[in-house]
């Protein structure tokens, strides 16, 4: 992380990309003592060290996305690294390498869009960084002095150079100099921690050549002396170059000597490596650098990472992109943006790894009216059983039945056991014992749950709740007190039978336990909706996941909301997670896409300011309380159409007097501002009709009516148009059954996820 005072705040603040840490502001001017950058599935941190006066490292980082150039490409992208050492015995160093870094960088990634091999991309690459640097020569006052001065040895600004492509299942490596490339596996598939670079140096050529022995030839002066490098006085520039396809999962680590001099075999420094390396780059990096600073540290250390292999690709679990106008009004103070977010496990992973550790509890409503009509418990019975064979071996259950409190039906014992062929056909058996009677106490039904699954912390803990009636036997506060002594502990889906049950109440449920609700008007299609809900549990691959948003000093969060699948505002139940951050609960993700809709209010800027008006993550805290990586990566779209990508969500603002930029709104967040105008009109309007108040009702649908057209909600139309009288321009409220309005105030905040484009 970088290092400065503030220009805007007078604050020390570190910043990870040129935005301070404490107000936002945008810092122009950066520090290279330490780099840190991150991109998701790549990650590097170039630090001073202990006796330069300056950093002479650079490196440089791309994600290059999976379109290429040519008709019926299947490329699937890759992700580049590049570290430059710069020569501290000639002039400039830092200039030197810095300019090797981005000029390699640019030349790379306009090769691979262009269809280029990454190999004749790699050579070309360095080629023009070679030239690049070779042209500082002579353009500053150092080196005039220099020359001028008739000493011999030398001066034009120079350095190595190392850079690595991990495109699908192939690495491909450049150097030139003595920066190294390692390939170190992280899965047990055979393959071995390798070094994948020569060294361009005396001491490797003295032990090619045989000479002197491998002690003799470290304790020569001569030992760190390099014969290539980018630069002016280099001679003719004769890049390495080679590619391999490596067996497994795996990290790609380049560094300069900084680091290798204190990690110098291959073993060293896979041992060196986290475990995981792969979900967290950046950490990896910074922990090798750390070794690096204090084991001497007497050199500039720079170490990156990047996953590679047949079992990783190079795209994060999670991927996302923002949605916003940067622009505001001179005096505008509210930012709105969307984040859409879409997680796919990666099919080598899936396949590789252990599944996660789950716990289920099936929930299910015993009370007297369960009997009346008699299929009723008969079908929850068999959808139990459906929902019973979707466990796979080795999830923690039990079933709980509930009435008036809650009682375990099986096992016997208040704890959870673990599937197999076995206790599921016990478990399926002990359904048989299932009789209605006694009243309904949902709180206490969840408190037993909780009390189950508190006992696996470790693992995803869902509950499937069915039930066919209103809480009417325990207060709300009772239910109240319940779901705060949930929350956090399980997510729970909630499932009503039959029209007697209340929506605000499954709602409420679901809501703070990170869940869904939805009506089964039949008992007849009880066994399909409780086996896809329990199917669904079991694809789930990481659970208690936060959303972490960052906002500066004197912001304020207006909200948070997920605006698809369905609507759920998330505000209220923000966690603070440091003196400028919250995590915001969002359950247990799989492979599945979601939505979310975010305001922050800011102090204006002046005309021509830039501030970040917040950063977003997603975060995994671990059954033990440490916080779990979670690989991520979000693209961001620039006014001008240029896309680039961050390991974070960024959201920013940029204060204009153009009226014709800040009067703009973003087609996404009108979207989602759209829908939930559309959700609340209808909610208020039901809200209305049960109290009594017909004409207020007929206003709030009628204008749900308009924004169900107006948003292409044709779902939504389609069922208020049921009771809606074309002819005389109203609605129809006595037409309104309760099946109907149960359906229309449920399906009001279920949404179509927006356009990924």
């Amino acid at each position: 992380m970088l290092n400065q005072i503030c220009r805007r705040c007078a604050e020390l603040v570190g910043h990870r990309d040129r935005y301070c840490e404490n107000c936002g502001a945008w810092v122009v001017d950066v520090l290279r003592d330490r780099v840190e950058v991150e991109i998701g599935a790549a990650a590097g941190v170039s630090d001073r060290g202990r006796r330069h006066h300056r950093n002479e490292d650079a490196l440089a980082l791309r994600d290059v996305g999976g379109h290429r150039a040519g008709a019926g490409s299947t490329w699937g992208g890759a992700v580049l690294a590049i570290v430059c050492d710069g020569v501290s015995s000639s002039n400039r160093p830092d200039e030197a390498s810095e300019t090797a870094a981005e000029v390699a960088a640019e030349a790379l990634v306009a090769a691979l869009r262009a269809d280029g091999s990454p190999a004749a991309a790699t050579r070309e690459a360095i080629l023009a960084a070679s030239n690049a640097v070779a042209e500082l020569a002579g353009c500053g006052a150092a080196y005039a002095d220099w020359a001028a001065s008739g000493r011999s040895g030398r001066g034009a600004p120079a350095c190595t150079f190392v850079s690595a492509i991990v495109s699908g299942t192939a690495v491909t490596v450049g150097w030139v100099g003595d920066s190294r490339a390692y390939w170190i596996p992280q899965t047990h598939t055979g393959s071995v921690p390798t070094r994948l670079t020569n060294d361009d140096s005396w001491l490797a050529q003295v032990l090619a050549a045989g000479t002197l022995s491998p002690a003799q030839a470290a304790a020569d002066r001569r030992a760190h002396a390099i014969t290539a490098w980018l630069g002016e006085d280099a001679g003719q520039v004769d890049p390495h170059v080679i590619t391999i396809e490596p067996v497994g999962a795996g990290v790609v680590v380049i560094c300069t000597d900084g680091l290798w001099n204190y990690l110098d075999t291959v073993d060293e420094l896979a041992a060196a490596l986290p475990a995981q390396a792969i979900e967290a780059p950046l950490d990896a990096a910074r922990q090798l650098v750390e070794i690096a600073l204090h084991s001497g540290g007497q050199r500039t250390s720079t170490s990156s990472t990047a996953s590679g292999g047949t079992a990783v690709t190079s795209t994060p679990k999670f991927r996302g992109a923002v949605h916003q106008n940067l622009y505001l009004a001179h005096g505008a103070r509210e930012v709105h943006a969307v984040i859409t977010v879409d997680t796919q496990q990666s099919p080598g992973v899936k396949e590789n790894a252990p599944l996660p550790g789950a716990a289920e509890v099936l929930i299910l409503d015993c009370s007297g009216s369960m009997g009346f009509p008699a299929e009723k418990i008969v079908k929850a019975k068999e959808a139990a059983c459906a929902a019973i064979d979707e466990l796979r071996d080795g999830v923690w259950f039990a079933l709980v039945a509930g009435s008036v409190g809650a009682h375990m039906l099986w096992p016997a014992e208040p704890q959870l056991v673990p599937s197999d062929p076995w206790t599921r056909a016990e478990a399926k058996d002990a359904l048989r014992r299932l009789d209605p009677a006694g009243g309904t106490t949902i709180g206490a039904w969840l408190r037993l749950a909780g009390q189950l699954l508190g006992q696996h912390p470790e693992a995803i803990r869902h509950a499937i709740l069915l039930t066919d009636g209103r809480n009417e036997h325990e207060s709300p506060e009772q239910l109240q007190a319940a779901l705060r002594d949930c929350e956090g502990t399980f997510s729970c889906d909630c499932r009503g039978v039959g029209t007697d049950w209340s929506v605000d109440e499954l709602r409420t449920i679901s809501s703070v336990l990170s869940g869904t609700v939805d009506l089964i008007v039949e008992p007849a299609g009880l066994a399909e909706e409780l086996r896809a809900t329990m199917a669904n549990s079991m694809g789930k691959a990481v659970g208690d996941v936060g959303l972490r948003l960052w906002a500066p000093v004197g912001a304020t969060v207006r909200f948070v909301k997920q605006t698809a699948p369905t609507l759920v505002d998330l505000t209220a139940r923000r966690i603070a997670s440091g003196s400028l951050t919250g995590d915001y609960p969002t359950g247990s993700w799989g492979t599945e896409s979601r939505d979310y809709h975010v305001c922050v209010e800011l102090e204006p800027g002046g005309v021509g300011e830039e501030k970040l008006a917040c950063r977003v993550t997603f975060v995994h805290i671990g059954s033990d309380g440490t916080e779990q990586p979670l690989r991520q990566a979000f693209i961001h779209t620039s006014p001008d159409g240029s896309t680039v990508e961050f390991s974070s969500a960024r959201i920013r603002a940029l204060w204009t007097d153009d009226l014709a930029q800040s009067t703009v709104i973003n087609d996404k967040v009108a979207e989602v501002t759209g829908r939930a105008e559309l959700a609340k009109a209808v909610q208020d309007g039901l809200a209305a009709h049960r109290d009594g108040n017909p004409d207020m009702a007929v206003d709030r649908l009628s204008r749900a009516r308009k924004l169900a057209e107006e948003v292409q909600d044709s779902n939504q139309m389609a069922l208020l148009d049921q009771i809606y009288d074309a002819d005389t321009g109203t609605f129809r409220l006595n037409r309104m059954g309760a099946q109907q309005e149960m359906r229309l105030d449920i399906e009001s905040t279920k949404t179509t996820l927006l356009g990924r484009g």
